[in-house]
């Protein structure tokens, strides 16, 4: 019994200096190698070199961690995680950037509104035209909104414009007008002015019964540009070229500090909870507001009198979109049809020099609507998921190219559930001034706090080069 008792005693003493040891290398041998080892992280004392940073957690490598951040709840920060999967971020030398961007060359134009001649000659330019009585004008002056993308020789046409079925101008009683797509040639220029002449559509009578006339147009006409008419012995043209506008972006310097005290880390947990996982939670929120900045950000360049320090704010690309597309008839009806989202898919695809693809962002309520459609909802539920830049996506084929869909968590946490962006991977570039990485900060060595933390940082901003290639989506007002 004795015997017994003895041997207890010693593997009691065995196990407390066993344990004894063990905390001392815990707490002396990491300090002498320049490591705190903790439960869930490992902090550097001291100065971080890369070295250290490698040799303490190999996966902190710069060349790891967009990789390892984008694994991170992934569907939340869906244009984030696109963006870190390509690959393509490019290094940006200053938080001041300077790019260039280009439209394409338009397509349509508008009659200018404030003109209000009668279009007979270029001194009183019209923005519409009614007939009145008479043999018809069979050349014409129209005032435009957009004369740089004009030229002599251009054509262009009017849709659906209302002409006499009878072939005159003259309208039989009891007779019946129809519709037809109107063709004209531009004579002449001068300043905003088009002399322009119908090369279809109606014949006048007596002195001008072989000619083409004006038909009745609105101000709120299109005019759709075609090509240019040249004669035989033509050899040059009106030049008219689109050059690139330069832009400024500012780049953002996004920080999330982690700090965890002493007595916090030494005490006993109920569940395993440390630092690795205070690193993530904290990843998780910096990139959602980061991805929000990203899209809705104001540029600026603010002074901040209480540290007197200079703050730069980057431009989201939602300010940087022209294009507007809206569905719903207006107040509470947000129906969408078939035909709108055709119409989006033009609006996307066509008068572009844009990739085949485009990338639908959308907020809840937008997605609902989007299922509420039948020809949407076949193709949907007929086709799996298609993966892309690791998310799964909703394929929709048009002739014009292929719409990926995606749920953008965001949009619904922040009053968009009704909207989308339309986006054009292709011309949406990331730019690091500084990569996402995480340093340790000595507080203890400092006299600051008895704690230990990290600093996750990145400098960075988005750049979208061809405005025309995107579209914002919103109900009508």
């Amino acid at each position: 019994m004795e015997k017994t008792d003895l041997r207890l005693k010693r593997l009691s003493t065995l196990i407390i200096g066993l344990m004894c040891f063990m905390l001392l290398v815990t707490l002396v041998t990491p300090a002498v190698a320049g490591l705190i080892v903790a439960a869930g992280g490992v902090g550097i004392a001291g100065s971080v070199s890369e070295e250290g940073v490698r040799t303490a957690s190999p996966n902190l490598d710069m060349e790891d961690i967009s990789k390892t951040v984008t694994e991170m709840l992934p569907s939340r920060t869906p244009l984030d995680t696109i963006l870190r999967n390509i690959g393509d971020s490019q290094k940006a030398e200053s938080m001041i950037h300077r790019y260039y961007s280009v439209t394409s060359k338009p397509v349509v134009d508008v009659p200018l509104s404030s003109a209000s001649g009668a279009g007979s000659g270029s001194s009183v330019p019209a923005k519409e035209y009614t007939y009145a009585s008479g043999d018809g004008l069979d050349e014409f002056y129209i005032a435009v909104t957009n004369p740089n993308m004009w030229g002599v020789h251009d054509t262009f046409l009017m849709r659906d414009i209302t002409i006499p079925a009878t072939g005159t101008i003259t309208v039989i009683s009891g007779g019946t007008n129809i519709k037809k797509d109107i063709a004209f040639y531009v004579i002449s220029k001068e300043s905003s002015v088009l002399r322009i002449m119908p090369l279809n559509g109606i014949k006048g009578t007596t002195g001008n019964a072989q000619k083409y006339v004006m038909p009745d147009f609105t101000s709120s006409t299109k005019l759709y540009r075609m090509g240019k008419a040249m004669g035989e012995f033509d050899i040059q043209a009106s030049v008219y070229s689109m050059v690139p506008d330069d832009e400024e972006q500012y780049g953002q310097n996004f920080i999330s500090q982690i700090e965890e005290s002493t007595f916090q880390h030494l005490t006993l947990k109920e569940v395993n909870w440390g630092w690795s996982d205070l690193e993530r939670n904290n990843i998780y929120d910096m990139r959602a507001m980061m991805e929000m900045s990203f899209i809705n950000g104001v540029k600026s360049k603010t002074f901040n009198p209480v540290d007197s320090s200079l703050h730069y704010t980057t431009e989201g690309i939602a300010r940087r979109i022209g294009t507007k597309l809206e569905y719903g008839t207006g107040g509470t009806n947000r129906s969408i049809t078939f035909a709108d989202f055709v119409d989006w898919g033009k609006a996307a695809f066509i008068g572009n020099s844009g990739s085949d693809e485009r990338i639908l962002f959308a907020g809840a309520d937008l997605l609902g609507a989007l299922h509420s459609v039948e020809t949407l909802q076949k193709q949907i539920n007929g086709r799996d998921p298609v993966v892309k830049y690791g998310l799964k996506f909703n394929e929709i084929t048009l002739n014009f190219g292929t719409i990926y869909i995606r749920h953008a968590p965001l949009f619904t946490a922040s009053g968009w559930g009704e909207n989308g962006m339309l986006l054009d991977m292709a011309h949406i570039h990331k730019h690091d001034f500084i990569p996402m990485q995480v340093t340790s900060l000595d507080l203890k060595k400092s006299g600051q706090r008895n704690s230990e933390a990290k600093v996750i940082q990145e400098a960075s901003f988005l750049t979208l080069t061809y405005p025309d290639c995107h579209a914002l989506l919103g109900p009508k007002a």
